[in-house]
């Protein structure tokens, strides 16, 4: 809870929308939102090439895994984010929460 706190502490579920997330396309990614940030929580453990679909980034935002300072290569492709790399070692030992910016928003 400690390193995922964030993720939870005050967030809603994040609103489904047709063209967006899509539950039964997510697998094994819960999502929440606070602000302008939506949080993809991950409960297997993740690779390299993990993809986030029905996400799309603010143009020239950064994703990061919580727990972690380092800033994460991704790659749109289409409607999906795709992370290019995963911390080492990872943050903790179960359910790793990556934190997006998706909005210009600020509440």
């Amino acid at each position: 809870m400690k390193v995922n706190k964030e993720a939870l502490d005050g967030g809603d579920p994040a609103p489904f929308s047709k063209g967006g997330v899509d539950t039964w396309k997510a697998g094994t990614l819960r999502f929440t939102e606070k602000g302008p940030y939506l949080y993809a929580i991950d409960l297997e453990k993740p690779i390299a090439g993990k993809v986030i679909p029905g996400v799309t980034p603010v143009q020239g935002s950064t994703i990061c895994m919580l727990g972690s300072n380092k800033k994460l290569a991704w790659h749109q492709n289409g409607a999906d984010v795709v992370l290019d790399e995963i911390p080492n070692p990872l943050p903790c030992d179960y359910a790793w929460s990556f934190k997006i910016h998706v909005s210009d928003k600020s509440n």
